[in-house]
């Protein structure tokens, strides 16, 4: 990443107070706003009322996790784009919440209490409360993202995430990765509970809901061979790139290469 001076800034807020075009002045605003490592994973558009949310699974959405191309090739009318969810709305950030699990020891004769013995780490579950409300039609002259089809489509791909795969034999439903800005990036979850609430009013050529509440009940499920550790998590330096999906571990690279020469 490039690297500014406080000359480069103060020539930078310069240019924002002296531009006379709008457009020149959101350029160098986005400029600044990239000189920080969390902007990079942010948009300060989600903040702006007035105009289009924008659509980007990777920054604020969920991401079907297909790394193996196992359910594309399961169906062929599945395409990489079907893969990304783009949230619109949400009703709150959720609350980080993690458990540590103990088992206590009681067969010490005469101690004056047990002996707490850790024995795992409970899994992180959460709520989130998803609000999509469309726009206009396809066939509108407005042309939007967030068109009434589009969240349609949205609402079957979060209800298919309860279901199994049949075709090509038996299958779970796949895992995803949530992202929230830098609170919750690239975090696989499955998904264990979805409600939809069809909120009024409908659309009149249609039937559709305009605004649908969507809930979704998610846990953490991280792959059996990465592991995270205290001292890793103590002394990261920003965002969660901690708890960040990884698709090998170093030391499980390691022990792959080990074996194959072996």
């Amino acid at each position: 990443m490039a690297s500014f001076s406080l000359k480069n800034i103060r020539e930078k807020i310069e240019q924002i107070l002296d531009a006379d075009s709008l457009n020149v002045r959101n350029n160098v605003i986005d400029t600044l706003f990239g000189m920080t490592t969390l902007s990079r994973y942010w948009n300060q558009k989600y903040h702006w009322t007035g105009q289009e949310v924008p659509a980007n699974a990777f920054m604020f959405g969920l991401v079907i996790n297909d790394w193996d191309r196992s359910l594309r090739s399961r169906n062929v009318n599945i395409s990489t784009f079907d893969l990304l969810i783009p949230f619109q709305h949400i009703n709150k950030i959720p609350d980080w919440k993690k458990s540590a699990e103990y088992q206590d020891v009681n067969e010490i004769m005469g101690r004056f209490e047990p002996i707490p013995v850790y024995a795992r780490s409970g899994p992180q579950q959460f709520q989130i409360e998803l609000i999509y409300q469309a726009e206009a039609r396809t066939d509108s002259e407005l042309k939007t993202f967030w068109s009434l089809e589009r969240i349609e489509k949205i609402d079957k791909k979060l209800k298919s995430l309860v279901y199994p795969l049949y075709n090509q034999g038996f299958g779970a439903p796949p895992k995803c990765l949530l992202n929230i800005g830098n609170l919750y990036r690239q975090m696989p979850v499955i998904v264990k509970d979805v409600q939809v609430s069809h909120e009024p009013p409908y659309d009149v050529f249609t039937g559709l809901p305009i605004t649908r509440k969507i809930t979704l009940e998610l846990q953490s499920s991280y792959p059996m061979w990465q592991a995270i550790s205290g001292d890793q998590v103590f002394t990261a330096t920003y965002g969660n790139g901690i708890f960040a999906y990884q698709k090998l571990s170093s030391d499980y690279q390691t022990v792959s290469r080990r074996r194959k020469r072996l």
